[in-house]
Parts: structure tokens; sequence; C-alpha cells
């Protein structure tokens, strides 16, 4: 990649393993999260239709919020990005936009289709970023994270 300055720039794309790893973790983290909140939910709303129409509304909006607040406020990554030492970055290497996360991760149902995310495995193998359809979307790719050299630390 070139920058406006004329410097080359490389990034590691991430690979299918990793990207995986990290989906897995934080679906963990996130159905743990629900699972908890349900128990509240269920207490709040024994005989209250509104309760339950609330919690059926923040279960499906948290699938997304999770995923698009983590990546734009954790500077591309969410808990499962972070153990897996990847995150997102616009196509250029810049920062993931919130217009790009949401973009991105409004795409998720479609990489799913028709079943475990195989639309978005499929596109990751016939493009040579490895990206989703989320990410071609949003113009993201998802790269490995730079670790800090000691031998320049001062």
């Amino acid at each position: 990649m070139l920058t406006p300055e004329k410097s080359v720039v490389s990034f590691r794309v991430a690979g299918i393993g990793s990207r995986m790893l990290a989906q897995l973790i934080d679906v963990i983290i996130l159905f743990g999260g629900l699972f908890a909140v349900s128990f509240v939910f269920m207490i709040l709303s024994i005989g209250s239709e509104a309760f339950s129409a609330i919690f059926v509304f923040l279960m499906i909006a948290s699938l997304f919020l999770y995923f698009i607040l983590f990546e734009w406020l954790w500077n591309g990554a969410t808990p499962g990005k972070k153990a897996a030492g990847i995150k997102v970055v616009s196509y250029d290497g810049t920062p993931i936009t919130l217009r790009g996360a949401i973009y991105r991760n409004l795409m998720r149902p479609g990489d799913f289709l028709p079943f475990f995310y195989f639309a978005g495995f499929i596109a990751c193998f016939l493009n040579e970023k490895s990206q989703r359809i989320g990410d071609l979307a949003a113009g993201t790719i998802v790269i490995y994270e730079a670790k800090p050299n000691p031998q320049y630390m001062v």
C-alpha cells in the first residue's frame, strides 16, 4: 500500500484460523453475558409482555452492538480479536471509523448465510486480502497487530 507521502506500508493480513478463534472467544463472552442478563429479565418479566418485548429487542441489538462498539472504541478490536492478536483497520491502514464498524457488522447476517459463516468463509478465500462480505462493504481488512519491538524501545 502506498501512503500519501509515497511510503510503502504493508500489513500482515489475518488468517482464517485467527479470525475463527477471535469469533469463538467473542461468541462465548457475548452469550455468557446474555445468559446472565436473561435471568434478571426473566425475573422482572414474570407476567409482563412489555419486559419480554424489551428483552427480545435487547438480545437482537446486542448481537450487533457488541461488535460495532468494541471495534469502534477499542481501535478495531473486540476482546476476542485482542486475544487472537488481530484487529480491523480501514483498507488504507487507518483506524476503523464508526461508519466502517456499522457497515461491517450489519453485513454479518449476509456472511452467515446459508449457515455458520459459509458465505463469509468463501469470500475470504476468493480475494487476496481475506475480506469477508462485511469487510468488502465497509472497506476494511483484518490484520495482525504489530507487536512492539523491544530493540527500539527506550
